[in-house]
């Protein structure tokens, strides 16, 4: 399997303990039901109905995105400009189109790899804030500014370390309420930890697990007064399922135990670089997650009343799955998920492909978005919900193995609902 070769070694073992506690994670037990599968024989699905979409890009690299507050998305990327280094890059996804991008930051100093990009996020009042890496492996954070621009770069993370990276944002505030600060969580040597950050600086960081894999991406969302901040784990003996943690959206955080939903207990000696996914539909909680202990798959669960309790998992891909999955939300109830596939006939190929989940109903059928290189080029697909339309980015080497971004638009319709 592709999976396989992209491990990345993690750290020595060391004890565990709780978030602060000396507890032990609690786990969630799986449904007593088998989950619903749908395993891939390695056919092309049909492709969906769409068509690429020009980006105001020549060489970019390291996508994300993040939705904003019009239903419109805001796409973020890095720029290789020349000897100077890279531009960090953002542009309005709109439902006609790209509009032009702006500058937040550039210089030789940036960093990012295939797995961990920079980010944007949009507050609860529009304003945007944005973290990147710069060398030799450190977050900065910065907010837009009224006049324009963004501020002086923040430092959120305190004290040494051999890295700090994987950038998630979550709302420290609701609607209505002051934003001058912004949660942000990320992995350091093999924790995970939160801060809330501001323009003029950062509060001390929590720990809200001290065992974890060093090379999996963050994801985090607040709903209601509550924060959800999704990871992979690292048990004593290795075993890597994803797991979720509940914390309140201010300083400490009131940080819940770990909780692992529906475990499937993958050991595996090193990090698999394939972190979960996050959405909030209707009074639901989507979570993504890839686990290759049963030869590949991606599934999708639904955590009810405050994500207390997931029901079954749905298996969107079984059998080739790479995962790399990314959500969005689709209609009530409802997320829209995006993956990569192997082709089993074309060796170092993949599929990205899409499908509906539904909370109640299940799965949709798959169609395919685009094919691509099934290693590190390729990246992680992005998606996006622009209006009535979503939007796939990916990285695609040309002929010369220079990187530059691909995406492809497709209006919601042409994915078929859950039957």
């Amino acid at each position: 399997m592709v999976h396989a070769a992209l491990l990345v070694a993690c750290g020595a073992p060391s004890p565990r303990t709780g978030p602060g506690d000396g507890e032990a994670p609690v786990r969630e037990h799986p449904a007593a039901a088998a989950p619903e599968t749908a395993r891939s024989d390695g056919r092309a699905p049909p492709s969906v109905e769409g068509h690429d979409l020009a980006l105001p890009s020549d060489s970019g690299r390291a996508p994300a995105a993040a939705p904003g507050l019009d239903g419109s998305s805001w796409l973020s990327w890095l720029e290789a400009e020349d000897e100077a280094g890279r531009a960090f890059m953002v542009a309005r996804l709109g439902p006609d189109g790209v509009d032009a991008p702006t500058e937040i930051v550039a210089g030789p100093h940036l960093l990012a790899n295939w797995a961990d990009v920079p980010k944007v996020h949009v507050l609860p009042s529009g304003r945007r804030v944005a973290a990147w890496l710069v060398r030799p492996y450190e977050l900065r954070v910065a907010f837009e500014r009224k006049e324009g621009g963004f501020s002086a770069p923040v430092v959120p993370h305190r004290g040494s370390a051999r890295e700090f990276g994987f950038p998630a944002f979550f709302d420290a505030s609701g609607p209505g309420e002051d934003d001058e600060a912004v949660g942000l969580a990320w992995i350091q040597d093999g924790s995970v930890r939160a801060t809330l950050v501001r323009p003029d600086g950062a509060d001390p960081p929590v720990v809200l697990d001290d065992r974890t894999c060093e090379c999996c991406r963050v994801a985090a969302l607040r709903m209601a007064d509550t924060v959800f901040v999704a990871y992979r784990d690292r048990s004593p003996d290795e075993v890597r399922d994803i797991s979720l943690v509940r914390l309140a959206p201010t300083v400490p955080f009131g940080v819940r135990p770990p909780t692992t939903p529906a475990p499937v207990g993958w050991r595996i000696a090193g990090c698999p670089v394939n972190g979960p996914a996050l959405a909030a539909t209707g009074s639901a909680l989507a979570l993504a997650r890839f686990d290759g202990a049963r030869g590949g798959r991606v599934e999708v669960l639904f955590g009810e009343a405050g994500a207390r309790s997931f029901g079954h998992p749905r298996t969107v891909d079984a059998g080739h799955s790479l995962g790399r999955a990314a959500l969005a939300v689709g209609d009530p109830d409802e997320v829209v998920v995006a993956w990569l596939s192997a082709v089993p006939a074309e060796p170092g190929r993949a599929r990205i492909l899409v499908r509906r989940v539904h909370r109640t109903r299940g799965l949709g059928p798959v169609r395919q978005v685009a094919t691509t290189t099934a290693g590190r080029d390729a990246g992680f697909p992005v998606l996006a919900r622009t209006g009535a339309d979503f939007v796939v980015v990916w990285t695609e080497p040309d002929a010369e193995g220079r990187l530059h971004l691909a995406a492809r638009r497709f209006p919601a319709s042409s994915l078929p609902a859950p039957a």
